[in-house]
């Protein structure tokens, strides 16, 4: 599968778009057909408009924040995201949880109060983390 890609099956249905990065990447939305839980997630990404329409309504976002949070828009690269960036995505997308990523040790903290304050369910992810997602109340 490519970035820009879609795959489906009768248990899955992946839909991708390229990331906004150096070197190809992709950011994708999965969609489990049994239990109707969306997961959507980032690569190495910077900010995208798109991205909270192909995050619209999902579970969980998993998405990268390397970037510290106080860097202004005129420091930005383009190629990856701060914390804030993830929070409004995700306040725009409507999802209900989002999991930042690919932070650094210096701005873990910083960047997980200020991704909050733009949207509450936020939380850092951690290696190895099981996460249980409810299935959908259509899908019962």
């Amino acid at each position: 599968i490519r970035p820009g890609d879609t795959y489906e099956d009768e248990d899955f249905h992946i839909a991708t778009l390229p990331s906004r990065h150096a070197i190809v990447g992709m950011c994708g939305r999965l969609t489990d057909r049994s239990t109707g839980v969306v997961i959507g997630f980032t690569g190495d990404t910077g900010p995208r408009p798109a991205l909270a329409e192909v995050f619209s309504d999902a579970d969980l976002l998993i998405h990268e924040a390397s970037i510290p949070p106080g860097t202004p828009d005129s420091e930005l690269r383009g190629d990856h995201s701060r914390a804030t960036d993830a929070a409004k995505v995700a306040r725009e997308a409507g999802v209900k949880r989002l999991r930042l990523i690919h932070l650094r040790e210096a701005h873990r903290v910083e960047s997980l109060a200020a991704a909050r304050a733009i949207f509450p369910e936020t939380e850092l992810a951690t290696e190895g983390q099981r996460i249980t997602l409810p299935r959908r109340p259509d899908r019962r």
